[in-house]
């Protein structure tokens, strides 16, 4: 397994501020935005596109940073599901949705080149092998399941590819 920890640089700040990107923007190849929210969380939450709309903000216009925005929600993704999944995701998530589907909105609107990893369930297991595919070819299951570090190497590998898909 490649160790990959001398070429990623954690950073401290408000992802919502686009004054604390900004200070760091210039220094990175690739911006990865992967926030997220509890589960039990303060409704309606605007933290993706609040965090989106910094990161388009504090973005210079001649910088060619790639962004990689990790969305296991997803907009319509959970809606897909059958009824009696997407009643108990609306409830729990209803709001997330909401939001990154308005985060998405404010990325097509914007000129930063960039990839929407929206993936299944995630699981603690093992790197596994993976399929990348669009998501309007995806049929969404509650049985479907990757690992927090396979999505970490898919992570890797497109930034180091610089892909956009």
């Amino acid at each position: 397994m490649i160790d990959y920890e001398d070429r990623i640089t954690v950073v401290q700040g408000d992802a919502t501020s686009a004054d604390d990107i900004a200070k760091i923007i210039d220094k990175v190849d690739v911006l990865v935005h992967c926030v997220s929210v509890p589960l039990q969380h303060e409704k309606p939450t605007h933290l993706y596109s609040q965090t989106t709309q910094a990161i388009i903000d504090a973005r210079p216009h001649e910088s060619t940073k790639q962004l990689i925005v990790m969305s296991n929600t997803g907009t319509q993704h959970g809606r897909k599901l059958p009824r009696p999944a997407n009643l108990v995701y609306e409830k729990m998530l209803g709001d997330v949705a909401d939001d990154k589907e308005k985060e998405e909105e404010l990325l097509q609107k914007s000129s930063l080149p960039r990839t929407i990893i929206k993936s299944p369930i995630l699981t603690n297991g093992d790197v596994t092998d993976y399929d990348l595919r669009n998501f309007e070819d995806y049929s969404p299951s509650v049985f479907h399941h990757i690992s927090r570090k396979t999505i970490a190497k898919v992570i890797v590998n497109i930034a180091e590819k610089h892909e956009h898909l």
